[in-house]
Order: structure tokens, then sequence, then C-alpha cells
């Protein structure tokens, strides 16, 4: 039980997402995948020819680190990086056809992530949960991630 001195959100937050780091670990061992890749292969199937700034906007990943993580996918095989159609200066991501097999095989697994995390919650309790998660990143969404942050994650 955490100490009622350590009731705010910004401690709260971060041990829920060090629970969600663990459970996530533990959920797809062996596939070699972060959280932080997971939703950038998601984005990137979702918006096929998504480009860089545009997946770490999606994401709400950082700007200036979002090249590494995507170099690991495409070391990975994971995703295709082109130059982009309009403009020559971007580059367009699509995901191979491993990554999307890849994704639909993570995915099944990342599923139970949530259930777990949020299994002490009812039906109910979850959509308020998840609906003021979201309202709180929304009215936040701006402020971008720290290098040191993002980093971490990738």
């Amino acid at each position: 039980m955490i100490d009622q001195r350590l009731h705010v959100a910004g401690h709260l937050i971060r041990r829920a997402h060090q629970a969600h780091d663990a459970v996530f670990a533990e959920v797809t061992a062996g596939y070699d995948v972060t959280s932080a890749q997971l939703a950038a292969l998601s984005a990137i199937c979702w918006k096929p020819g998504i480009d860089l700034s545009s997946l770490a906007d999606f994401i709400g990943y950082d700007a200036a680190t979002i090249g590494s993580l995507v170099s690991r996918l495409v070391n990975k095989r994971l995703v295709h990086r082109r130059i982009g159609k309009n403009d020559r200066r971007t580059r367009q991501l699509t995901l191979t056809p491993r990554g999307e097999a890849f994704l639909k095989l993570v995915l099944r697994q990342a599923e139970h992530v949530e259930t777990e995390l949020l299994a002490v919650l009812s039906p109910e309790e979850r959509r308020l949960f998840l609906g003021m998660l979201l309202r709180v990143v929304d009215a936040t969404a701006s402020r971008s991630v720290s290098d040191s942050e993002s980093t971490e994650i990738a």
C-alpha cells in the first residue's frame, strides 16, 4: 500500500506507468518490443505512409528521437522507410509483411496488459478511468516529452 502522503497525481501516474511496463514486459517476453515500438507499429498500420514527424505527434513521442525508434523497427525488418512522394526531404513509413504479421501477433498478447492492469476496476470504473486519463493527456498534449524520457522508453 502506498503511503497516503504519496497520493499525488505525478507519483501515482509514474507508479502506474511502472506497473504497465512490468506487465508489458512479462506479457511480451521474447518478442523484443517496447510499448513505444508497439505504438509506432500500430500507428504505421493505421496510417500507412505516415512521415516521422506525424508519427511522433500521433504517438506522443519526442520528435528528436523518433528516428532512432523507427531505425530499430527498420533494422528488425518490420518497417519500410521510403523517400516521400511529395516531399523528398520526408520519409514515409509502411509496415513490411513481416511487420504486419508481427503486429497482429504482439497485439494479441498486449491486449492482456490492459486487462491485467485494470482488473481491479469494474467495467464502469474502467470507462471512467480511461476517459479521465484521455482528458488529462489531451489537455497536456502540446507539452513535449523530454529526450531522456523518450530515449528511456524506446
